[in-house]
């Protein structure tokens, strides 16, 4: 089922109408974050920014929406299908970028910082050693390549399943 509707969720996937908003913030120094994650054994640089762009939520709903930090607000993230690291990437083989899909429950419950760190980084690590990703990542490439369905009706299957 879908996320209850909240503040920063589209009503309608398919339809996100013309109004835009953006906003941004100071840079956060990545020696900052590396050093935040040389303090959390076994802690990686995608931890620490998932952990806070949660609280940065956690505390957008606590101010305007209170109600939503007792609801399921999912995130999705993208997960590296590449099996190669390092100066191989670069060969023409495994040039670009090959990935899938995770998706995460914030866990906007908690207040404490390293609670919410710990709770991140237990559901990244189960969606990297999942089968999840590479799943998604076949069944798109088959619905792409091989359906035959008309390009209007997969986009719709996609929005319906990963834009809830």
């Amino acid at each position: 089922p879908a996320d209850p509707p909240n503040r920063l969720k589209l009503p309608d996937a398919r339809h996100p109408g013309v109004a835009k908003s953006f906003h941004t913030t100071d840079a956060i120094p990545l020696q900052l974050v590396r050093d935040v994650r040389s303090a959390v054994p076994g802690a990686t640089v995608n931890d620490i920014l998932m952990a806070v762009a949660t609280l940065t939520m956690r505390a957008y709903f606590a101010r305007y929406e209170a109600k939503t930090l007792r609801q399921k607000v999912r995130a999705n993230f993208p997960v590296n299908l590449r099996r190669v690291s390092g100066p191989e990437v670069l060969s023409p083989e495994h040039f670009g970028n090959r990935w899938s899909q995770g998706q995460l429950r914030l866990p906007l419950h908690l207040e404490d910082p390293l609670e919410v760190l710990a709770e991140v980084r237990r559901q990244l690590d189960l969606v990297k050693a999942s089968p999840e990703p590479g799943f998604r990542d076949c069944l798109m490439r088959f619905l792409v390549m091989k359906s035959g369905l008309p390009h209007r009706r997969l986009a719709d299957a996609v929005l319906d399943a990963f834009g809830k």
